[in-house]
């Protein structure tokens, strides 16, 4: 993603705010502070006794802790989400091993990407599956789309996948499926790879600090637990970037354009600059702070989305 979209994702998610009560307007202040108490943290407000300085590493601990526990409420654990990748990878194998599906004669590579979720380190409970062919470098929108046709007709009463839903007017056309054994949903493209580099960068901004995960799922809990968090509300996919964005202005990720021009190998989908390098300390332009807690992180956070909202 470019440095540029970052701030209209940071509208849209004040947006979604707004329409669920975080209005400003005199008539409207009221309804936003009450929301607003709803769901702050209170990160600050500790017992007295938790305030002094012989024991303020205690009350890091505590909070810290909790936090965690509530990651770790809606977070996959590592070891099972490998165990639904290689049942789901298993199954669509098996499926497109033994059917002959082509395109201008060239018969598609049972090999596949994963993307998404459970690629970049976000995966939780409730993630779906991206699956990527690289088999046509360079598909047509129309091959694109009588190669989802016809994948989405191969699916049809198969005993491992139930269809879901063939989509053929996006950007990617896709292939909606949810596999039976372990109950997740699965797409399939064919065309473009950008899923793919936007996965990577993610993760690397994940591994570049180690707040930025915690705090990304950290606030998906909050905003699970007050119905603000799905399709048409606010999405993994913009908290993610918010807190992105939020941690560029302190100063501690790089930004976008840095990450591109670090990066040894160039890689462009259609013309758009998608170049990632895995595990390079180049982009880094400050190293410090990385082992401060989660929660002081998430505070100012949050004071930082108040006064956007206001």
């Amino acid at each position: 993603m470019d440095s540029q979209k970052i701030p209209r994702l940071q509208e849209d998610i004040i947006s979604q705010l707004r329409l669920r009560g975080f209005k400003n307007s005199p008539k409207n202040v009221k309804t936003r502070d009450e929301t607003i108490s709803k769901i702050d943290f209170k990160l600050s407000t500790l017992p007295l006794s938790l305030r002094s300085p012989a024991t303020f590493m205690e009350a890091v601990t505590l909070i810290e802790k909790e936090i965690v526990q509530k990651v770790n409420e809606i977070s996959l654990p590592e070891y099972k989400a490998s165990e639904i990748l290689q049942s789901v990878t298993r199954d669509l194998k098996t499926v497109f091993g033994s059917n002959d599906i082509r395109v201008n004669g060239k018969p598609i590579v049972n090999e596949w990407e994963v993307y998404g979720s459970f690629k970049n380190g976000l995966c939780c409970n409730d993630s779906d599956i991206d699956f990527h062919n690289g088999s046509f470098e360079n598909l047509l929108n129309s091959d694109a789309v009588d190669l989802v046709t016809k994948v989405w007709e191969v699916f049809e009463n198969n005993a491992n996948f139930d269809r879901v839903n063939l989509i053929k007017t996006a950007r990617v056309p896709l292939v909606v499926l949810k596999h039976k054994r372990t109950g997740k949903e699965c797409s399939i493209s064919f065309s473009g790879k950008m899923g793919v580099y936007n996965s990577l960068l993610t993760k690397l901004y994940l591994e570049q600090h180690s707040s930025m995960k915690v705090l990304t799922l950290f606030l998906k809990y909050v905003l699970v637990r007050h119905d603000l968090h799905g399709t048409g509300k606010i999405t993994t996919h913009m908290i993610f970037w918010l807190v992105v964005f939020f941690m560029q202005q302190k100063k501690l990720l790089p930004p976008v354009k840095d990450v591109r021009q670090a990066a040894v190998r160039k890689n462009y989908v259609r013309n758009w600059n998608y170049s990632v390098q895995i595990a390079t300390r180049k982009v880094s332009r400050l190293d410090i702070q990385r082992k401060n807690p989660s929660f002081l992180y998430i505070e100012v956070f949050w004071n930082f989305i108040k006064i956007s909202v206001s």
